[in-house]
């Protein structure tokens, strides 16, 4: 949604298409991890796909602070859409309703509705502290076995430090990247690493990749307090740079797909009742049973195609009309 005198910034327009194809071809994934090469693309994009998501939540959220006071208020929209697709998904079949337990991947409305509530702290507290503090909540909410049961605190802990980075990263420090050559190889070798680190390490033995969703404490997902705060500072530091040398890598013109890049929520949001479709009437286990080789290359491309459909003018009127509506008289009026 293009605001009236806004220049899109075609950096972030386009990194958000390619992250939201990646929510889709990852979400397809996950019912094809018995494939090997699923597996691995599975683990591959859910590396930094998520986080990358919540990094430019945290980027964009300074518009949304002035003198340490929220001008851009969307929790009640986001309350509002969060409400309905809850009720959407209980209708089609995932259980009953729950205001806090987020169903599928709703838990990120969760997440940006806890953030833009903490928005003027965050703006109050010097970076270095919060972002230390931040890293310790990051790390010690894996001690505690039922953050994940209480409105995903423990995802809004576990990426606390990525929005922040976010949210603290400007233009400036951007553009220093994108200019130096360096860091576009680096970025490269980056993703090259992981490549071969999960063909290496995690499609080969049990990998915590639960560790991945920032949902399960340490206990939970077998492995010592000691060495689950070791495996999730390495993820967060790995992630980070990850999602670094992806913009640097991100062409900044405009593209073909460009337009689309202002419409991931919709995206985000239709594309869980598909999948959920999808699943319930067996599709993925009936693709199970042809080629690997084909049934790969045929869910990617279907993967990028239910992408470019659910971008379409057509299905964003709903979300327009819902980000749009004004909560003015549920506010104080300090002048009044």
């Amino acid at each position: 949604m293009k605001e009236p005198g806004v220049k899109r910034e075609y950096l972030f327009d386009n990194l958000k298409f390619i992250l939201i194809t990646l929510v889709v071809v990852g979400h397809i994934m996950t019912s094809l991890r018995s494939i090997y090469v699923g597996k691995f693309l599975y683990l591959f994009i859910y590396f930094f796909h998520m986080p990358a998501m919540i990094f430019i939540s945290g980027y964009f959220s300074k518009k949304s602070i002035v003198d340490g006071k929220l001008v851009k208020n969307k929790i009640f929209n986001y309350l509002l859409i969060y409400a309905i697709f809850q009720f959407i998904l209980m209708i089609i079949g995932e259980g009953g309703f729950s205001i806090y337990c987020a169903k599928l991947g709703l838990w990120y409305l969760q997440l940006l509705i806890a953030y833009q509530l903490i928005m003027p702290v965050i703006t109050r507290v010097k970076p270095k502290y919060l972002m230390v503090i931040s890293i310790l909540l990051c790390l010690l909410v894996g001690f505690d076995d039922y953050a994940k049961h209480t409105a995903s605190l423990s995802r809004i802990l576990v990426f606390l430090p990525i929005y922040l980075t976010g949210y603290y990263l400007n233009k400036d420090h951007i553009n220093k990247m994108r200019e130096n050559q360096i860091f576009k190889i680096i970025a490269l070798l980056l993703f090259v690493g992981l490549g071969f680190f999960i063909v290496k390490f995690m499609t080969n033995f049990d990998f915590k990749y639960d560790m991945l969703y920032g949902k399960d404490s340490y206990d939970s997902m077998g492995v010592s307090n000691l060495l689950g705060v070791f495996i999730r500072s390495s993820w967060l530091f790995i992630s980070i740079l990850l999602i670094l040398g992806l913009i640097t890598l991100v062409p900044s013109k405009k593209t073909f797909y460009s337009k689309f890049g202002s419409r991931t929520l919709q995206v985000y949001l239709l594309h869980l009742i598909l999948i959920i479709l999808l699943r319930q009437n067996n599709i993925f286990k009936m693709l199970l049973e042809y080629n690997d080789f084909y049934v790969i290359i045929g869910s990617v491309i279907g993967g990028i195609l239910i992408t470019f459909i659910l971008s379409l003018k057509v299905f964003s009127y709903p979300f327009d009309f819902l980000m749009n509506l004004k909560f003015n008289k549920l506010l104080i009026d300090k002048d009044s």
